[in-house]
């Protein structure tokens, strides 16, 4: 309860609202924000090949409307977990995958998800998310999925880690849905172990994310140090 009530003071919500919304930002921006944290099954259930919770219907359901719905050029889910990169240790995944080409656990809700994007041609749908230590860029392609399951458009994800915590990674990649780096920014990348979990005065290894759209519909990501160095950039057309 403690740490609920310390959500809903420190941000622009009513308590007891519903933590998972949507808020459009003029013609090209709408972000919708969900929430992995109320109706998600146990990380033991994220090996399960009759599928898990990370949403759970209702949530999974309103967010396949709102996008769906949506009038804004850029439909951005603001994603508090990754998609494509594995987390936790085995029997805690606590993501979406579980570095197993299999589609398992949550894995099916994200599958459903892609799958109605696909089917509705929704378009200009990315990700931005973290929960990880380190910085990257994931895509996922329907032509290195080896989870069985085709039928979905690429779909990207932006990732940083926080900047006063330690930093490790890159992590692995769960392939069920074609997922591989882009860009990638932690220890191993500069030539260290995977793992260190080196503290946060590496500086050279923190970093945060800034985003714009343009007047025109362009969208700009940017992945940046936390002395100011621009790390990785992506100016991205829409969709028409």
């Amino acid at each position: 309860h403690n740490s609920l009530q310390a959500f809903y003071e420190f941000n622009p919500l009513v308590e007891g609202q519903s933590i998972y919304r949507k808020q459009q930002f003029g013609a090209h921006l709408e972000i919708f924000f969900v929430d992995y944290r109320s109706f998600r099954d146990p990380n033991p259930e994220n090996s399960n090949p009759e599928g898990a919770d990370m949403m759970g219907e209702e949530q999974l359901e309103w967010l396949k409307q709102s996008l769906l719905e949506s009038e804004a050029t850029w439909k951005i889910i603001s994603s508090h977990d990754p998609f494509g990169i594995v987390t936790g240790g085995p029997g805690d995944r606590d993501s979406f995958g579980q570095e197993d080409p299999a589609i398992l656990g949550r894995e099916l809700e994200f599958q459903d998800l892609i799958s109605f994007i696909m089917d509705e041609d929704i378009k200009n749908v990315i990700s931005l998310t973290s929960d990880v230590h380190f910085t990257g860029h994931v895509n996922m392609s329907p032509d290195r999925a080896e989870g069985g399951f085709t039928d979905f458009k690429p779909f990207d994800e932006y990732v940083i880690g926080p900047i006063h915590a330690g930093s490790f990674g890159p992590n692995f990649l769960d392939t069920s849905f074609g997922a591989q780096y882009e860009f990638e920014l932690g220890p191993l990348t500069l030539g260290f172990e995977r793992f260190p979990n080196f503290p946060p005065t590496e500086f050279n290894l923190q970093s945060f994310g800034y985003a714009e759209v343009s007047e025109t519909g362009e969208l700009t990501i940017q992945l940046i140090g936390i002395d100011g160095d621009l790390k990785y950039e992506v100016n991205l057309m829409p969709e028409v």
